[in-house]
């Protein structure tokens, strides 16, 4: 490109138009020490860097560093030309000026409270998102990357701030005049970084230093350049664990300049040389880079503990082991209850019993006794019906090698979160109770504006993010909301108000300073609730969200905040939660038994979410845990005082289920459909009784193997995978066995139509009834052959696996069928010791049957598979699963099984 060119293209782009002393704007971050990844960590502080910052100490394994200032906004005050500048920060870390040196003056002139045409239009930033596109030259990224000061030589203090949000007119004109904020003395100005020219042609001055020193000081130097019209940079996925590189935790996209070092520096240094001054990089505040930061962090050391290579499959497997463990028993403990109860009504209810209550009031007193007394069963049963039920399942597990397992993953997850999770929480508590963060946002934002208001709420949700399952974290957060009073430092508080006066003035005047629980009745809501809403009518859709966003990720604090306001105080953060859910919260005090009062909230519950299950479910559910506590010696009988939170909506007060959707009474008639399997049988039923005898018994048993070949094709479907060799050779002989029984059937009935003299059927006999007849014959041999040595392989499998009593009924079933067969097929002739070889076939086919049906009662179920064939399985390696998708996928399935 031609000189005059490059001039052209350089006047014509707004990221070039720079000359002065150039500064690069850095800011704090933190960088992993630990990471082993081999990526390079951010150059540790040091010199004039780190005052104010390194006042609250990070916990070993991370350190605070220097980076390039993320996406956002700039702004300059030039002391003494009396000018501010405002520059958008891109994605890819270049320097966009949307408002270029307008005076301080007309800055402090404006009336912020009133549309003034062309000053609002000028400080209102581009609506488009902007991105660096000066690619004709690749000098011209240098300038793109600083901001510069005409006449540096002469100039003193200059004044730098980021900031996450745009600053609205107000924050312009209250930079301007340097004004207060609040009755705490904090001033607009106070959380900018103030740069000393004077300081710095004098040799230094604080945060700031050479740019010759840019690859020893800041973390950006060490990674690949990005080019300006490349894709985002890789980031952290939010759903799976990050990179574990020193910056694979940060929500900032890492743009490297590798390689740009000599040129940015050979560029600003003939920038500053006129000037004979050095070419500065200073570090801003960015207190909410450095929170979010750690609330990342601590989340990254999770996710990688937990998916430790050599950690997670056992992990995974012991979970699922201590949920089934957990439902086994939790089953076996119903199931006692409901046979103690069966027990004790017929017991009561026995025919001499009913008979004798019919003419004396005594039996009947007797039987309700009997009924009170003994349809509970005692705790000792309970426990032991939980024992014996898990036991059966025990046996199928190395337990040894499971419980070692699990102590050694206790004592590391109990080290790891006392090592690395706290004390890292407690940093992140200090940053957000820090003097930076609160300055920060309160001088960053309108709290006359709610789309500021709004960008509040997700800065605060920023430095929040999930940190909530944190102890120290969650204990700030609910003495937050715990608070009476609507303190400016109160960051949480502000936030649900979106930091708005009109709203948070509201709340603090009708609390006035708490209230208690009864009192809320007695509020104002339709009014704090429409003031709520005229504020927000303003927001975009996606923006009146912000709040709910952060009442999630404050969900556990606000519950107990809740659970204890009950009987103590209510302040701003209840009320919220009333103005938040547009309905109000008032307290039900209530005198009933704590049975009835549960279903009441069970009732509530169902109305607002339809989804958790049907109410009958739901009390059913609560039955059985209500008699748990009684047979535990909870005392739930009687009447007690019950108070509770609820919202007054009729939404969620009114619609109980019961009703129609055309207000009628539900039909109970409705439970007595037949469902689709009734259907089936009965159809089946009704077949069998329309068949002829001996074609019947053909086709019955055709039918029967039918039935049996849809269970094998649910095998085939939902069969784990040692399973799924042998049910795919039953399914395939299964068809074949059917086809012959339909054939040798058919074949007989054409035999026997032929001998009436039917002209048909002697045509039908001759061309097809003898082949179906020989086929039909040798298939079903062939089949049952087949089916006898499967039941002889699975028998030698269950014995094998300790099985005894289920390979013994295998190899039974083994040997029957093939006598079965024999005889059906006239081995033995026509008769055994004088008995039909046909009616002792079907005797051996009825014990067939009977034998499967044996086989299935005792044989293990598909959950007692998978526990020896898991991790933890008694299996040798070999015989176990070998990866943990399989595993995964395997029990999947067997729950499936289970759940019918």
């Amino acid at each position: 490109m031609s000189e005059a060119s490059q001039q052209q293209s350089i006047a014509e782009c707004p990221y070039c138009q720079k000359s002065g002393l150039p500064i690069l704007p850095l800011r704090y971050s933190v960088t992993r020490t630990d990471s082993e990844s081999g990526l390079p960590v951010g150059p540790a502080l040091s010199g004039s860097f780190g005052e104010g910052v390194t006042d609250i100490a990070l916990p070993e394994g991370q350190a605070y560093t220097l980076r390039l200032v993320r996406a956002g906004y700039l702004y300059v005050f030039n002391e003494v030309r009396g000018s501010w500048s405002g520059y958008i920060v891109t994605e890819k870390g270049y320097l966009f000026p949307y408002v270029t040196e307008i005076k301080s003056d007309v800055l402090a002139g404006m009336n912020p409270d009133q549309i003034q045409g062309g000053i609002d239009a000028l400080l209102q930033p581009p609506s488009d998102e902007e991105e660096f596109t000066c690619t004709l030259n690749p000098d011209h990224q240098y300038p793109g990357r600083c901001i510069t000061i005409p006449n540096a030589d002469q100039a003193d203090n200059i004044y730098l701030a980021f900031s996450d949000t745009a600053w609205t007119k107000r924050v312009w004109h209250e930079h301007a005049t340097n004004a207060q904020i609040g009755d705490n003395g904090l001033q607009r100005r106070d959380h900018m970084r103030r740069l000393s020219l004077a300081e710095w042609r004098g040799g230094s001055t604080k945060h700031a230093a050479p740019l010759a020193a840019l690859e020893d000081r800041v973390a950006e130097t060490g990674y690949p350049l990005m080019s300006a019209n490349m894709s985002e940079p890789v980031s952290s996925e939010e759903d799976s664990a990050p990179p574990r590189t020193p910056f694979g935790h940060s929500q900032s996209s890492l743009n490297g300049i590798e390689g740009q070092v000599e040129g940015l520096q050979r560029w600003a240094e003939a920038q500053a040389e006129p000037l004979g001054m050095s070419p500065v990089m200073v570090a801003l505040e960015d207190p909410v880079g450095i929170t979010a930061d750690l609330a990342s962090l601590m989340g990254t050391r999770l996710r990688e503990k937990m998916s430790d290579p050599s950690q997670a499959r056992p992990l995974a497997i012991s979970s699922a082991i201590a949920n089934i463990r957990q439902g086994i028993r939790e089953d076996a403990e119903n199931r006692q209850i409901y046979r103690t109860e069966r027990q004790a009504t017929q017991l009561a209810y026995s025919r001499e019993m009913v008979l004798a209550g019919v003419f004396s009031s005594d039996v009947r007193e007797m039987q309700q006794e009997i009924r009170e007394n003994w349809s509970n069963p005692t705790p000792v049963q309970l426990s032991t019906a939980r024992d014996d039920a898990w036991n059966d399942y025990t046996s199928k597990l190395n337990m040894p090698k499971l419980q070692a397992w699990e102590s050694k993953w206790q004592k590391e997850l109990q080290d790891f979160d006392t090592e690395q999770l706290v004390p890292l929480a407690r940093t992140h508590v200090r940053w957000m109770e820090s003097d930076n963060l609160y300055k920060h946002l309160d001088t960053q934002h309108d709290d006359r504006d709610i789309e500021t208001g709004a960008a509040f709420v997700d800065t605060l949700l920023l430095c929040i993010q999930d940190t909530q399952e944190y102890a120290p974290c969650s204990a700030l957060y609910q003495r937050w909301l715990s608070a009476q009073t609507i303190d400016r430092r109160n960051l949480v508080l502000r936030a649900l108000g979106y930091h708005q006066a009109v709203i948070l003035e509201q709340w603090e005047e009708k609390l006035q300073g708490g209230l208690m629980p009864d009192a809320l009745r007695g509020l104002p809501w339709n009014a704090l609730i429409g003031a709520y809403g005229e504020a927000l009518d303003a927001l975009r859709d996606g923006s009146q969200n912000a709040v709910v966003r952060l009442t999630a990720a404050l969900g556990g604090p606000f519950a107990k905040v809740a659970a204890k306001a009950v009987d103590g105080v209510v302040g701003p953060a209840l009320v919220a939660m009333g103005v938040i859910g547009r309905a109000p919260v008032i307290l039900a005090d209530v005198t009933m038994s704590k049975q009835a009062a549960i279903a009441e909230l069970v009732a509530r519950m169902m109305a607002v979410n339809p989804e958790v299950g049907t109410l009958d479910d739901l009390n059913r559910a609560i039955d059985i845990q209500m008699r748990k506590a009684r047979i535990y010696g909870m005392h739930i009988e009687g009447t007690g005082r019950h108070r509770y939170l609820l919202m007054a909506d009729p939404r969620v007060v009114g619609d109980y289920p019961g009703q129609d959707a055309q207000g009628n009474a539900r039909r109970f008639a409705e439970s007595a459909i037949l469902t689709e399997a009734d259907r089936k049988e009965l159809t089946r039923l009704r077949w069998r009784q329309l068949l002829p005898t001996e074609a019947g018994l053909g086709v019955v048993a055709g039918i029967l193997q039918c039935i049996a070949l849809g269970k094998l094709a649910d095998d085939l479907a939902s069969g784990m995978a040692h399973e799924q060799n042998e049910n795919r050779w039953r399914y395939h002989t299964g068809l074949v066995g059917l086809g012959g029984t339909l054939a040798e059937t058919v074949g007989k009935w054409s035999k026997s139509a032929s001998q009436v003299g039917s002209r048909a059927a002697m045509r039908l006999e001759r061309y097809l009834g003898t082949a179906l007849r020989v086929s039909g014959r040798v298939l079903g041999l062939g089949a049952g052959m087949v089916m006898a040595v499967w039941d002889v392989a699975r028998g030698w499998q269950e014995v094998q696996e300790g099985n005894g009593w289920v390979g013994g009924f295998f190899f039974a079933s083994a040997a029957s069928s093939v006598l079965a067969m024999g005889m059906f097929a006239g081995w033995f002739g026509a008769t055994i010791l004088g008995l039909s070889t046909t009616g002792i076939g079907i005797v051996l086919v009825v014990l067939v049957i009977a034998i499967a049906i044996l086989i299935e009662v005792l044989k293990d179920n598909k959950v007692q598979d998978w526990l020896e064939r898991c991790y933890f399985g008694k299996f040798e390696a070999g015989e176990r699963y070998q990866n943990s998708e399989l595993e995964l996928s395997e029990l999947e399935l067997a729950l499936n099984n289970m759940k019918g």
